[in-house]
This record gives C-alpha cells, sequence and structure tokens, in this order.
C-alpha cells in the first residue's frame, strides 16, 4: 500500500509540475500532504513549497474603507441635527462674493498715472493733463521737418 501511494504521489506530483492536474487530482494531492502517514512520502521541497502556497491563499486583503463604516460621534450627530440648510445657502452666497471681488483684485492695470493703476482705458486716454509737456517739443519737431528738406 506504501509502495501504492508513493507511485500515485509520484504520478500526481509530476501532472502538477507539468500544469496537467485537474482540480479534483489537486484536492487529492492536498488531502495527500495534509494525511500524516503520506505526507512523509512528499519530499521536503514540495511539503515546504504546498505549505508555502497553503499561507498564501489563506491570506486575505483588508476590508476596503468604505465598508469598514465607523460610527459617527453622537455630539457630531447633534450639531448635524441642529445645523439650518440656510447656512449652506448663506456660505454658498459669501463664496460667490468673495469670487466677485477677488476677480477685480487679479485684473492687471491698463496703465498707471501717477502712481495709481486705471483699470479703464478710456479714463487713461482722457487724461490729457500730461500731454501739455509735448508741446514744448513742438519747435524741436519743426526743426527736424526743416532740417529734413534741406537734405
Amino acid at each position: 500500500m506504501k509502495k501504492e501511494q508513493e507511485e500515485r504521489i509520484g504520478e500526481l506530483l509530476e501532472r502538477y509540475f507539468e500544469a496537467r492536474t485537474t482540480q479534483a487530482e489537486e484536492s487529492e494531492l492536498r488531502g495527500l500532504l495534509h494525511d500524516a502517514e503520506s505526507a512523509e512520502n512528499f519530499p521536503a521541497e514540495v511539503r515546504l513549497l504546498f505549505g508555502g502556497l497553503e499561507a498564501l491563499s489563506a491570506e486575505r486583503m483588508p476590508e476596503p474603507a468604505a465598508e469598514r463604516q465607523t460610527p459617527c460621534p453622537a455630539p457630531v450627530r447633534t450639531l448635524m441635527r441642529h445645523i439650518s440648510p440656510w447656512w449652506g445657502v448663506a456660505a454658498a452666497a459669501l463664496f460667490a462674493v468673495g469670487i466677485f471681488l477677488g476677480a477685480g483684485l487679479l485684473r492687471k492695470p491698463y496703465c498707471y498715472i501717477d502712481g495709481k493703476p486705471v483699470y479703464d482705458r478710456k479714463v487713461a486716454l482722457q487724461t490729457t493733463v500730461y500731454f501739455d509737456a509735448f508741446a514744448t517739443l513742438g519747435a524741436s519737431e519743426q526743426m527736424v521737418d526743416d532740417m529734413m528738406e534741406t537734405l
């Protein structure tokens, strides 16, 4: 009987390592390995291999955080019941006002007049007081025209 069992184990191991065993044959092989008498007929390397594979198959992934539900603490539940839905509306309105006001701060000025930023182009172009200094250049412009004509 021991000889037949050794032959059967050898045949199953050969088929197993060639990846030709059926599920029933693999179950038989594992059963023989768990039997104390027949386990002696397995080589030490095979017992080690199957022991490691069995240990790996027993491991389980930790359950995802979504499946683990931690209860909400009682003070938080009480607070959530007393918060009015209007607070949400007020927070959204405050957020919108903040965005609207913040957008003005992010704009780039059209130009600077007297060190102050001017954002409106029309206002900047209507500020003509600074063009008076160019009037004194009119005479030199005439001189350049005269020189161009003589050349």
